[in-house]
């Protein structure tokens, strides 16, 4: 049994966001080139940026996909 997979997302605001590669990116966010377990992915965000913590919220796969 596999893991899932996430990819490190970013906005044009600098704000990262850990994001399953199952789900579309967000409008206004791309990859950053970097994929893994989410493990992974938060290591990276949290060793690469100083303040890896957004001004505002994070998007969620919910947020993308309104019912």
């Amino acid at each position: 049994m596999t893991g899932k997979t996430y990819t490190v997302i970013r906005s044009n605001t600098n704000e990262h966001s850990v994001w399953p590669t199952d789900t579309p990116v967000p409008a206004g966010f791309d990859e950053v080139g970097v994929t893994g377990s989410q493990e992974h992915c938060e290591s990276y965000v949290q060793k690469t940026h100083a303040n890896p913590q957004a001004t505002s919220p994070h998007p969620t796969p919910e947020d993308d996909n309104p019912r």
